[in-house]
This record gives structure tokens, C-alpha cells and sequence, in this order.
């Protein structure tokens, strides 16, 4: 008798232990990207979440486009024309959101992004003579060919539109393989989720209000999906009194006046959402709209310029606005 009972002991504290390890919640922080990163996860020690850290480094330095050694400033140079994977699959869906968007998104806008400062803080507005000439080689239509990355004269990569997006899946597919059962990545206006809490449920993301940044405009349970926000209201500089903004619309080489303050995507790739948030608000409404109804693989949030909040059919029931009156669009019958 007193060995059975030794033996369920052993065996609870065994399930015990093992319970403890899969519901273990552990959170970790660090600056990269320009922004702060919390990685919070169930199921894993905090060495796999420092893990996350080293990765996010590594790739935030890969795809720097400033830093000498980086492959984005070897492949502007035209000192190496081949890439690796990571790089080709960006620079792919790059090319397909471009396409998808008219030309909405395009990571052939560096030379721009440049001139405005954003590389060094040392902000200034380009001359329209200086943006007619930036703005002859943008065209971000076609870059990849097998192995290589092909470059016209002229043009300057950046993939400051799409890189975290794809980062933060990496981040997660990391922690899938080290065993987390469920985690919440947020690297600023991107976030990442899968799986579960420990009690089964989803996650509550909070979107800023781009009127008041202090306060939400909602929340939406998320899981399996990434959830990107582009705002005006997230960089920008001013100039003689005048607000400008960093998202640049890649066919006047001007910031976006497209009547929207933030467009939030969410999908299940996260580079396909960052670059699609970024050709939304390029877009506008009407645009972004039209782009939801044709491509119909993700979801939208759009809050215009008088705070009207725009959101897609499938977030009706998720979506929970604070203080904001919600305009719910549904799918046309042929898009359906």
C-alpha cells in the first residue's frame, strides 16, 4: 500500500511539472527595429524568448539600410546581386503587394525615404525638382529572378514597409519549434500571435486611437493571424508648421494624402500584412476597399481623417470599438 501511494505521488508531481511547463507564461522586452519588442509566451524558458532577441538582431541587421556590411546596402551598391532565402521570399511578396496595389507599395522607394531624413533624423522636404528625379527609377514591380535580385539603375531598396512583419514570424516559428503552446508578439505597429493562453483563450489586441494615442479605438481577439497598423501619426516631422508624415506615396514621392489617419490589416502572413497596411493607406478607402473585395485573403480596419471607423465584414463580431460608431463593409456577391 505504501508503495502504490509513493508511486501516485511520483505520478502527480510528474503531471504537475509538466502542466507547470506548458502553462508557464514568460515575458521578455528589447529595443530593435526603432522600436520596443515584448514577446510574451506559454511553454517556453526565458533563454528561448532571449533567443528571439539574437534573431530579431540578426535580421534587423541583414536588412539594415544603413549599416555598410548589410546585405540590403551590398545589393543597393550593386556589390552583390544574390540573396538568401529570407530576403527573396520579402522582396517577392514585395513585388506581389506592388501588384496587388497598383503600385501602392513599393521597397524601391529608398532614395526617397532618404531624402526626407528618416536615415539620419536630419529632416527636410525635398524640392519637386529633387523628387521628379527620385522618383524616375521607383518601380518595385519585378526584383527577383531565381537567386538573383535584379536592380535598375537608380533604384535604393528598403524594406522598412514589410521587414518586421516577417521578422515576427520568424519569431514565432521559432518558439513553435522550441514548444510554446501559445505567445503575443508586438514589435510596435505589428503584432503576432498563435495558439493560446493557458485558460484556452485568444488574445486581446488593443489598436491606438490615431486621434488620441493614449487612448484605444478597440480591441480584437487574435490567434494564428498577424495584425498590422500604418499611421500617420507614428513618424513624421514638421516643417514651417506643416506635419509630414513617413509614409510616402510612391508615386508623387510625397507623404500619403489619402484621407485616412491609420489602416490596420490582418492576415496570416506577416510581411503580406505589414506591406499591405502601407499600400492601404496609400490607397484610401476607396481604394483599400477595392483591394479587400478583389484579393479577399485579409481583413481591414480604417479610421479617416473625421475618426469614421471602416471595418471589414470579417471582424464583424470581433472588432469591439470604444466610443467610435463602426461602418461594417460586406463583401460583394461576385467577390464572396
Amino acid at each position: 500500500m505504501k508503495r502504490l501511494f509513493v508511486f501516485f505521488l511520483a505520478l502527480a508531481l510528474l503531471f504537475c511539472i509538466v502542466s507547470c511547463a506548458v502553462n508557464f507564461k514568460q515575458s521578455h522586452t528589447f529595443f530593435a527595429l526603432d522600436t520596443y519588442c515584448t514577446v510574451t509566451a506559454w511553454g517556453v524558458e526565458e533563454s528561448a524568448l532571449r533567443e528571439l532577441e539574437s534573431l530579431t538582431l540578426s535580421y534587423a541587421q541583414l536588412w539594415s539600410p544603413t549599416a555598410e556590411d548589410a546585405l540590403l546596402a551590398k545589393l543597393n551598391s550593386g556589390a552583390v546581386t544574390t540573396a538568401d532565402e529570407e530576403t527573396l521570399f520579402l522582396l517577392e511578396t514585395a513585388s506581389q503587394v506592388n501588384g496587388l496595389s497598383d503600385g501602392a507599395f513599393d521597397v524601391t522607394v529608398g532614395a526617397l525615404v532618404e531624402a526626407y531624413g528618416y536615415y539620419d533624423d536630419d529632416y527636410r522636404v525635398p524640392s519637386e525638382e529633387e523628387l521628379e528625379v527620385l522618383l524616375q527609377p521607383v518601380d518595385g514591380s519585378s526584383l527577383v529572378s531565381g537567386k538573383s535580385v535584379t536592380l535598375k539603375e537608380g533604384q535604393v531598396l528598403d524594406l522598412g514597409g514589410i521587414a518586421k512583419g516577417r521578422i515576427a514570424d520568424l519569431c514565432a516559428a521559432k518558439l513553435k519549434s522550441l514548444g510554446a503552446r501559445g505567445a503575443i508578439l508586438s514589435f510596435g505597429g505589428n503584432v503576432c500571435a498563435f495558439g493560446t493562453k493557458t485558460d484556452g483563450s485568444l488574445f486581446t489586441v488593443a489598436l491606438a486611437d490615431p486621434q488620441n494615442t493614449s487612448e484605444y479605438l478597440g480591441t480584437l481577439q487574435v490567434t494564428d493571424a498577424s495584425l498590422v497598423t500604418a499611421g500617420s501619426y507614428q513618424r513624421g516631422f514638421e516643417q514651417d508648421g506643416v506635419y509630414y508624415h513617413h509614409i510616402l506615396d510612391p508615386k508623387t514621392g510625397r507623404p500619403a494624402n489619402s484621407g485616412l489617419l491609420s489602416a490596420t490589416v490582418m492576415a496570416t502572413d506577416g510581411a503580406y500584412a505589414d506591406a499591405l497596411s502601407t499600400a492601404c493607406f496609400v490607397l484610401g478607402r476607396e481604394g483599400a476597399l477595392a483591394l479587400w473585395q478583389e484579393a479577399g485573403n485579409f481583413e481591414l480596419i480604417l479610421v479617416e481623417e473625421d475618426g469614421n471607423v471602416v471595418c471589414t465584414q470579417g471582424l464583424e463580431g470581433n472588432f469591439t470599438a470604444e466610443d467610435h460608431s463602426v461602418e461594417f463593409v460586406k463583401k460583394n456577391p461576385k467577390n464572396a
